[in-house]
Parts: structure tokens; sequence; C-alpha cells
């Protein structure tokens, strides 16, 4: 690897200029982004206006960066074969030391439109801790009419012994269309021994309500939801709880959001420079994009759209898993094999 390549190779993927403009562009955005929070909403998820800043932040940032890594990196061996060939042929030099410093440029590009993104994100945050989402439980359906008796179900998926203190579960009730505008509800979680907690709420659509776990509490929980007076018909769809987490503080939700940034713009700029190397440029900066753009296959970005959505709710995503890291670091090793395999072709055209 030569430090000289990588630098040339970081600024034809990354040019300067562009990265510092976007950098600045991704600050002032940051500075202005409005911090109020929907009343009632600043109890349940106090995260929730650092939560809108990052999701905003990053909206901005994959429009600005991913097309530019993808497209560039996908011209990288045309590069090669336009100019670099004639100079670098004649070195005692071997190919290997090109390739592996192209990929060490990607990985360097790649890491500083991440950051790039992440200090925008979280340098005017409040620095709130937010909870993670750690999985969703399984509960029935509900639909509750006026004068209709409370809704009680056992949890049997939630150990409450096992869950650290600072845990909650966040519910998602909603009101039936075309039943009323709201609706008020009272939501309680009971342990096997008596010890509870309650909160209320007015529901407007699907509304977030937030039900701690109570200290100390063990056993099975009990899940206790009941309308309030009269109001719109109340509605629990499947998959409305999620099982919330103490995430460890602000700071480390935010070094895990890079991450997931950096595997997202790393992963699909080495994709996209192993097909430029066998077709078009243009052909595959396409093919990568549309891979890449949430209604894809979601191979890789560490489910990169569940985790902006989830950032912008307040919330922390769940841990990288070892699947994703893999598919990850398969498709960089992919890309790398492709583009190094190309480079010996000389001036031959895809």
């Amino acid at each position: 690897m030569s430090a000289g390549l990588v630098r040339l190779s970081l600024w034809r993927v990354l040019p300067r200029s562009f990265w510092i403009g976007a950098t600045a562009l991704l600050l002032v955005l940051a500075w202005r982004v409005p911090e109020s929070v929907p009343e009632g909403l600043e109890t349940v998820l106090p995260a929730l206006a650092d939560g809108h800043r990052r999701q905003t932040v990053w909206a901005l940032a994959l429009v600005l960066f991913l097309p530019l890594l993808v497209s560039r990196s996908a011209g990288l061996a045309r590069t090669w074969r336009a100019s670099d060939v004639d100079w670098f042929a004649p070195l005692p030099v071997a190919r290997s030391r090109y390739v592996l410093s192209s990929s060490a440029a990607l990985a360097l590009a790649a890491f500083l439109a991440a950051g790039s993104t992440t200090l925008a994100s979280e340098l005017f945050a409040a620095g709130t801790p937010a909870r993670r989402v750690v999985r969703t439980l399984e509960h029935p359906a509900f639909l509750a009419v006026e004068g209709h008796g409370p809704l009680r179900w056992s949890q049997a998926d939630l150990d409450l012994g096992a869950c650290a203190p600072g845990s909650a579960l966040l519910l998602r009730p909603t009101v039936a269309p075309g039943s009323g505008p709201a609706v008020t509800v009272r939501a309680t979680l009971e342990d096997a021994h008596g010890q509870r907690s309650s909160t209320e709420q007015r529901v407007f659509g699907r509304t977030r309500l937030l039900l701690p776990i109570p200290a100390g509490a063990r056993g099975a929980a009990s899940v206790t939801l009941e309308r309030v007076g009269p109001g719109a018909v109340l509605a629990l769809p499947r998959e409305s709880i999620d099982l919330l987490l103490p995430s460890g503080g602000a700071t480390r939700m935010g070094l895990e959001l890079l991450l997931r940034l950096f595997l997202a713009f790393l992963a699909w700029s080495a994709l996209a420079c192993g097909l430029g190397a066998w077709m078009r440029p243009v052909y595959a900066t396409g093919t990568t994009l549309a891979l890449a753009l949430p209604g894809g296959p979601q191979m890789v970005g560490a489910n990169l759209a569940e985790a902006w959505r989830l950032a912008g709710e307040g919330l922390a995503p769940p841990a990288i898993g070892t699947e994703e890291l893999l598919v990850a670091l398969a498709l960089c090793a992919a890309g790398s094999l492709l583009f190094a395999r190309a480079l010996g072709r000389g001036r031959e055209e895809p």
C-alpha cells in the first residue's frame, strides 16, 4: 500500500472541495433544525429533538454523499485504463499494491463522509440518553368501542426480571379510521407480585405511549389497556409494542450510527468499484443505487432505513448483527476482487 496512491484515489472518489462544502452544509442544517417537540411527547421520548436532527442530517447526507461515492467508485477502473496503466505498468510494483491503495481510499472516503454526517448530527444535540429498541413483542390485536371494558393480556414473551433498570414498553395505539378524532387511553403494566406502573395519554392517530417497567419487577408481565371516557374507537394493531432498554448514553448511540453509515457507504462504494470494472460506470452506478434504495433488498447498511426511522423517533436502533457485518465485508471483498481481476486486462473496455 502506498500513501501517495491512497491520497490520489481518495480525492478522486471524494473531491476535497465537495467534502468540505458538504460538511459545512450539514453543519448549518443541523444548527438550524428546530428543536421543538410535539406537546406531550417531551416526557414520553425526551431524545425526540435529537432524533429529528439526526434524521434530517442523515437524509441530506445520503443524498449528497451516496450517489457521489458510488458514481466515482464505479469510474476507478476506467481511470486506470485511460491513464494510470501507462505510468504504473512500467514500475517495479505489484498491481496488488494499486488495488490495496484504492480499497483503502474507498474506506477512508466512506469514513470521512460518515464522520462528517455524525459530527453534524451530534454536535448540536442535547445529549439526552435514548432507549434502545431490543425487539417487538408478540401480542393480540384489539379494537375497543365506547363502553368496552379494559383489554388485559399476559405478555408471555417478556420476563420482567431480565430487564435492566430504566427499561420500558413503547406502545403505539391508534384510533380506528372514521370513528372520531381522539380517545384517552390508560395503560398499566403489572408483574406477578402486584408491582405496577401506569400512564394515561390522549391518542390522536398512531401515538407513542411509554410504559415504564417498575423497578424490581419480576416474573410474568400483565398489560392492561383501557379507554377513559368517550371518544373514538381504540385500536392496537399487531406488532405495536416494543421493548426498550437503556442505550448506554447519547455518545454511544452516535458512534453506533457512525458505524452503520460507514458500513453502508463502504459496502456500496466497493460494490460499485467492482461492477464498474466489468460494465460501463453508468450501469454500475445505477445497479448499485437501485440495490441501496430503501425499497431494494437492503443487503447491507445494517438495515439503515430502519435505523433512520428509529433515530427520528429518539430511539437507538438494535445493535448491528453479525450477519449484517458479514454481508458488508463480503460485498467489500467481492468488489475488491472484481477490481483486481479487471486491472490485468490493460486498456480493454468492458
